[in-house]
C-alpha cells in the first residue's frame, strides 16, 4: 500500500473515532431541557468529559501504528527515540484550559440565546452545534498532534506534506501539498479535515501529492464556487494565483493544532508524567524552544511524557 493510501486509511480510522464521540455527545445533549439548561447539562458534564477524554486517547493511540506503517512503506528504518504515549494527549483542551470549562460553552450558548428570547428548540440546536464542533475539533487535534510527535521521534522523517480530504475549503486548498519541517505545527481551522504524511528526505511521495492548482482543477464549478466564493473562484479560473486569492494565514483563518504553550494538566505527581508543579509545555512549544535541535526536542518530549 502506498504511503498516501496508508495516510488516508489512518485519517478514516481517526474520523471513525470522532464520529463515535460526536454521536455519544449528541445523545447526551438530548437530555438537556430548555427550562433547566444549566442544571441538566451540569448533571451530564462529568460523563461528557469522560467521553471526550477517552476519544482523545483513542485518536492518539492510532498515531504510533500509523507512523510505523508509513515508515515501512517508505523504506525508513524504525529507529524511533520512543513511542507515542496516548494518555499525554487526553484530558485537556487544545487551548490549554481544562475540559470542564470548555464543555460548559454549549450550555452557556443556549442560555444566552434563551435570555434574548430565541425559540427553545433553536437555542438548544445552537448549543448542540457548539458541542459538536468542540468534540470534533478536540478529538481530531489530539490525534493530529500525536501524529506529529510520532514523526518527530523518528529522525529519518525530515518533514511532512499537507494532505487534503476533498471536497476541501479554500483555506485548506491553498496549503495543499506543501511540505513543512518536522518542527512546524499543523495549521488548521475548526472542523478542518486535512492531515499530514511524514516523509523522509528525497521521498518520491512528495512529488505525488496534489498542488493547490491540481486540487482546484479537480473540483466541479459548483464545488469551486462553494470553496472560494463565486467571484474568487472565477478569478482563479481566469488564471489568478490561488495563494493570492486566498491567504488563510493572513486572514487569521487558521491556528496550530495543539498550539497552546503550557498546561498544568497532568503535572501533579499522580498525573501523566509526575513532574511535580512544573507546567507542561505542549509539543508545539517544545519544537519552538528546541529551535531546530531534534535531539533536544525528543528529550523534552520524553521528559514531559509525550514519548515513552
Amino acid at each position: 500500500m502506498a504511503a498516501q493510501q496508508i495516510a488516508q486509511a489512518h485519517y478514516q480510522a481517526q474520523q471513525a473515532v470522532v464520529r463515535s464521540i460526536v454521536d455519544q455527545g449528541q445523545t447526551l445533549w438530548a437530555t438537556v431541557r430548555a427550562a433547566d439548561v444549566l442544571d441538566s447539562w451540569l448533571a451530564a458534564l462529568d460523563t461528557i468529559i469522560q467521553i471526550l477524554t477517552l476519544g482523545q486517547r483513542a485518536a492518539a493511540s492510532l498515531s504510533q501504528p500509523y507512523v510505523a506503517a508509513v515508515a515501512r512503506e517508505q523504506g525508513v528504518p524504525q529507529l524511533g527515540a520512543g513511542v507515542v504515549n496516548p494518555g499525554a494527549f487526553a484530558g485537556v483542551a487544545a487551548d490549554g484550559r481544562d475540559l470542564r470549562s470548555l464543555l460548559m460553552q454549549p450550555a452557556l450558548r443556549a442560555l444566552g440565546l434563551l435570555a434574548v428570547g430565541v425559540d427553545d428548540q433553536l437555542a438548544l440546536r445552537s448549543g448542540l452545534a457548539r458541542l459538536t464542533r468542540i468534540l470534533e475539533t478536540e478529538t481530531t487535534d489530539a490525534g493530529r498532534v500525536a501524529d506529529g510527535v510520532g514523526m518527530v521521534a523518528n529522525r529519518r522523517f525530515v518533514s511532512y506534506v499537507r494532505m487534503l480530504t476533498p471536497p476541501s475549503c479554500g483555506r485548506c486548498i491553498v496549503l495543499a501539498g506543501r511540505a513543512y519541517s518536522w518542527s512546524t505545527g499543523f495549521a488548521r481551522h475548526p472542523n478542518c479535515d486535512c492531515y499530514h504524511l511524514p516523509i523522509p528526505e528525497g521521498s518520491p511521495e512528495r512529488l505525488l501529492v496534489q498542488s493547490p492548482r491540481e486540487a482546484f482543477d479537480g473540483m466541479s464549478r459548483e464545488q469551486q464556487n462553494r470553496a472560494f466564493g463565486k467571484s474568487a473562484a472565477e478569478a482563479i479560473r481566469d488564471g489568478g494565483d490561488i495563494a493570492q486569492v486566498v491567504n488563510a494565514r493572513r486572514r487569521g483563518a487558521t491556528y496550530v493544532a495543539g498550539g497552546r504553550e503550557y498546561t498544568r494538566e497532568g503535572t501533579t505527581r499522580r498525573g501523566l508524567y509526575g513532574a511535580g508543579r512544573e507546567p507542561r509545555p505542549t509539543p508545539e512549544q517544545i519544537y519552538r524552544d528546541a529551535a531546530g535541535d531534534r535531539g533536544k526536542a525528543i528529550g523534552q518530549l520524553r521528559r514531559f511524557g509525550y514519548l515513552i
